[in-house]
Parts: C-alpha cells; structure tokens; sequence
C-alpha cells in the first residue's frame, strides 16, 4: 500500500567505477528513492547499446567475483515503481591479472585491501625467460663451433 503521492525513483547514489585484482571482488551500490520504495535490477552491457538484466542482482548492492574476461565492462542499475523508472549512471569495472610473484593491491575476496611491493619470488616473468632462453640457445651455438 502506497502511503501519500506516488513518485517516481531518482538515484541518490549511483555505482561507482572500480579497478580490482582478478579473483577479487568488485561491489557496486546504488540507491534511490521513489514512492513505493522502488525495486532494483542490475544490467551489463558488451556492447555499450544493449542491456542485459543480471539474473538475481535485484538488490540495491552488487558483489561480483572478478575475472578478466570482465575487464572493462560496464555496470548500471535499474530503479523502479508504480510512479516511473530510474537509470543509474554507468560503472565500468577494470580487472587487472593476479600477480603471482607478489601483491599488487587491490580488494580482497573478504572485503579488505591487500598491498605490497609485488616481486619477492613466485614464478619468473615470460620476459626474463625469453631473455635466458635466448641467451642459452646463443652459448650453446657458440660452443658447436
């Protein structure tokens, strides 16, 4: 039961775009006041034209685990009611690759933050192993002669 006018939903919080480590969580808000108090739907998009609704995120907060094929997409809200509907602005989400030699930052899967130098051991870069490999295949040609 609708006490007093009927209103349409208008965003007072829209979604926030957010870098995260693949493998982390990624948590989007949004808020919006309407009479009745409106219900809410998440939508992602791959193209930036068609938008596609998040099956179960019905709730003013989304969590989702991050991967990388999710880099930079992008994330609204839907706000709704008797009264009308409401658009969130868009959120883009950026997923950066887990580090394995070290800690680069970013949201942890419970909800904190994790910082470090990065390096300090784990597996070497394919970079370093190109250069080695080519300086070894180099010394073993030189030794044939």
């Amino acid at each position: 039961m609708t006490i007093g006018t009927p209103t349409a939903p208008i965003f007072t919080t829209h979604p926030a775009s957010q870098t995260v480590t693949e493998g982390h969580t990624a948590t989007f808000t949004a808020s919006a006041t309407g009479n009745p108090a409106p219900t809410y739907q998440w939508q992602t998009t791959p193209d930036g034209n068609t938008w596609t609704n998040i099956q179960g995120a019905t709730a003013p907060t989304f969590v989702r685990n991050a991967t990388l094929a999710m880099n930079n997409s992008d994330y609204r809200c839907i706000a709704t009611n008797s009264a009308g509907i409401d658009t969130s602005n868009v959120a883009t989400l950026t997923v950066t690759p887990a580090n394995p030699g070290g800690s680069t930052g970013g949201t942890t899967p419970s909800g904190g933050s994790s910082s470090g130098s990065g390096g300090g051991g784990g597996a070497p870069s394919l970079l370093y192993l190109a250069a080695a490999a080519a300086l070894l295949l180099g010394r073993s040609r030189q030794e044939r002669r």
